[in-house]
């Protein structure tokens, strides 16, 4: 939902006074409501030092706060809005970079969290404009959400994958969406 204009521009204006700390805002909000700090730290390109005192100022500035009740030490946006006006600020094309910097590190430092949640990897590859490794964790968590038959689940999973393979090339399209189609079939069957 778009943000009013008087409240968009007050919380464009609160970003704004935070200086240097408004990338890292910027990024988190790419990443998420809610962040690890690991997986900030990952994509960042400070330092963990300069990270933590970064986080320290968005902490002191209300924009974030430090969750209490995770295991990882992580951390959440203040509120919805304040995160939609962080993650809007920033160009498309910047956006689609972090969005790949965000996927490509889940895939590579965190094989937990690309195993147990391909959606979330299909969502940040899709939003970084990259179709086939969107749709390839698209797939998995449709076959995730078939295994524990949570099939409406599993439907809309195939229904997005479905959607993302028209961006891919002629040959591997085609493949794709029957792939899609077939396990979307048997998934409204079921439901």
């Amino acid at each position: 939902c778009a943000l009013p204009i008087s409240l968009k521009d007050s919380l464009m204006s609160r970003l704004d006074r935070l200086g240097e700390a408004r990338e890292v805002a910027q990024i988190a909000a790419v990443i998420g409501r809610q962040f690890t700090f690991t997986l900030l730290d990952a994509v960042a390109s400070k330092s963990a030092v300069e990270l933590e005192a970064t986080l320290v100022k968005l902490v002191a500035a209300g924009i974030v706060f430090p969750e209490e009740r995770s295991l990882e030490r992580s951390f959440s946006f203040k509120h919805a809005l304040v995160r939609d006006a962080s993650y809007e600020s920033l160009l498309l094309a910047r956006r689609r970079q972090w969005h790949e910097r965000i996927a490509n590190a889940l895939e590579k430092h965190f094989a937990d969290i690309a195993e147990h949640e391909p959606d979330l990897l299909a969502y940040h590859f899709g939003e970084a404009g990259l179709s086939v490794p969107a749709c390839e964790y698209r797939m998995r968590a449709g076959d995730q959400a078939v295994s524990r038959s949570a099939y409406p689940e599993a439907g809309a999973h195939f229904s997005a994958g479905l959607k993302l393979a028209e961006g891919l090339p002629p040959q591997d399209r085609m493949r794709r969406q029957l792939d899609f189609l077939l396990k979307l079939g048997s998934a409204l069957v079921v439901t």
